[in-house]
């Protein structure tokens, strides 16, 4: 067993941290956190103390094996020098005692956007969309109502819990914060634990859940911007920008202690990464003194993954974003450094469009002018 100072992968959140998300009555999804790869197991295997899946990671942390499961978090490192693992160093500092005292939250796949790179196992619009365009039954491995029937949250212990954070799905169109939040109010921990959630900004969250928030140590609201304008519409299907800048504002203004700008990058989005952190930055400026504000990049994996670039394409955007010195143009360089794909995103988009009536190479014309400069498309 290694030491952790020793460890160059320990992370506490393998041995602090469960992520659970519901597959149906009986089934769950258990990971250390939101970011690694989970395995499903039955609900009477959903203990953070005895599950096997846990145990085994933690015995590869320990012995300084990077758990293929924990792919991401190694892969931001390796290309923006940040990762979940290193903030959980930083924030499980504080925290020295043993046991379950994180719980990432999977709510239920309900959601009124159909982003790019997201899937109707997390969404209830694009299940819809994909039923909708089917030629035949389509499978359905998960949907809200099923992930609703299960009853897991009644079975964890939140007796040492510092800390819970909500993904989807979209949390604030879920009952499931508004309820884990309220058994930690009844336990009289909520003044004690730091809440994270992401939001798409479409929607503010209930009156309830307002409430409750207030009542913890700390909040931090994460949104998903992956672009501005008619670029985020696109991506964020079919959401609209005035509503979630609106709604952004309105958040920022209730007083939380963080709020920050979460941004997907991939190969869809490399020429919009550099103007929606300036349109950030000025967009935040008149609240800067009063909250943290800040933005954070997660490299997208899959079919818009910036790997998926071919490598005509690949040198075509090196040659563009090579002689930027800005800390986001060098952390699009360094990320295409292992692209040697087929394109395959330019199916995805074209595919997408057929069906929403849009125009990839329109809406994101710099992106096309970089296809068309590689001669992947004439």
């Amino acid at each position: 067993m290694l030491e952790e100072k020793n460890n160059p992968y320990y992370c506490p959140a393998i041995f602090k941290s469960m992520y659970v998300e519901r597959r149906d009555a009986d089934t769950s999804v258990v990971a250390p956190c939101c970011a690694a790869q989970g395995q499903s197991c039955s609900n009477d295997q959903v203990n953070f103390d005895t599950n096997p899946f846990l145990l085994r990671l933690r015995q590869e942390n320990q012995a300084g094996i990077a758990s293929k499961e924990c792919s991401v978090c190694w892969n931001q490192e390796k290309y923006t020098g940040r990762s979940l693992r290193i903030s959980s160093i930083e924030f499980y500092s504080q925290y020295q005692q043993p046991g379950l005292q994180n719980l990432d939250w999977n709510v239920e796949p309900i959601c009124n956007a159909k982003c790019i790179i997201c899937s109707n196992y997390h969404s209830s619009s694009w299940l819809a969309e994909d039923q909708k365009f089917s030629d035949t039954a389509f499978p359905i491995s998960r949907s809200a109502a099923t992930a609703r029937d299960n009853n897991i949250i009644d079975h964890i212990n939140f007796e040492n819990i510092v800390r819970v954070y909500f993904n989807g799905g979209e949390p604030v169109l879920s009952q499931d914060p508004v309820k884990i939040l309220q058994k930690l109010s009844d336990l009289g921990k909520l003044n004690q634990i730091d809440v994270g959630f992401n939001m798409n900004g479409s929607c503010m969250p209930s009156d309830e859940m307002i409430a409750l928030l207030k009542q913890a140590a700390h909040v931090t609201v994460y949104f998903s911007i992956d672009g501005t304008g008619p670029q985020f519409e696109y991506i964020r299907y079919p959401l609209k920008w005035n509503t979630v800048t609106e709604n952004i504002q309105k958040v920022i203004e209730l007083g939380f202690d963080h709020v920050v700008m979460s941004t997907a990058l991939g190969i869809h989005n490399v020429h919009l990464a550099q103007q929606t952190q300036d349109w950030w930055v000025k967009f935040t400026q008149p609240y800067q003194e009063r909250i943290k504000i800040h933005n954070t990049y997660q490299l997208v994996v899959g079919l818009l993954g910036i790997d998926t670039a071919s490598l005509a394409l690949k040198e075509q955007l090196l040659r563009e974003f090579s002689s930027q010195s800005d800390a986001v143009a060098q952390l699009i360089s360094s990320s295409l450094q292992s692209a040697n794909g087929n394109n395959q995103w330019i199916d995805r988009l074209h595919q997408l469009d057929q069906r929403r009536s849009l125009d990839w190479r329109t809406t994101l014309p710099n992106l096309y002018q970089s296809v068309q400069q590689a001669g992947v498309l004439k």
